[in-house]
């Protein structure tokens, strides 16, 4: 991890941003493609786009483990938003798995 000795003032705040940009811009896809899935014709659509939305959840999980090694952010602020992420990828699961049926 980089250490700065003399670090500009902001220094926190600018990288915590360029770490969390990432999170903000997966969270468009998964409403997108839940709202898609939602309107689709066909169950294959449907579990196209939810699986999606699996991957696009996993890709946050990355985020939010990488966040958390910087240690900007207190990992007891990140764990709700990651046992969050968890919870939604078990119901992500459930749903696809009983709508191949």
């Amino acid at each position: 991890m980089f250490r700065a000795r003399n670090k500009p003032k902001g220094f926190r705040y600018t990288c915590l941003g360029k770490l969390a940009n990432p999170l903000l811009r997966l969270g468009a896809p998964i409403g997108v493609n839940v709202e898609k899935g939602q309107a689709s014709q066909a169950i294959a659509d449907f579990v196209s786009k939810y699986s999606i939305v699996g991957k696009e959840v996993h890709g946050i999980r990355f985020w939010l483990r990488l966040l958390a090694s910087t240690k900007l952010v207190p990992t007891d602020r990140l764990m709700p938003l990651a046992d969050g992420a968890n919870s939604l990828l078990s119901i992500l699961a459930a749903i696809i798995k009983n709508s191949r049926f």
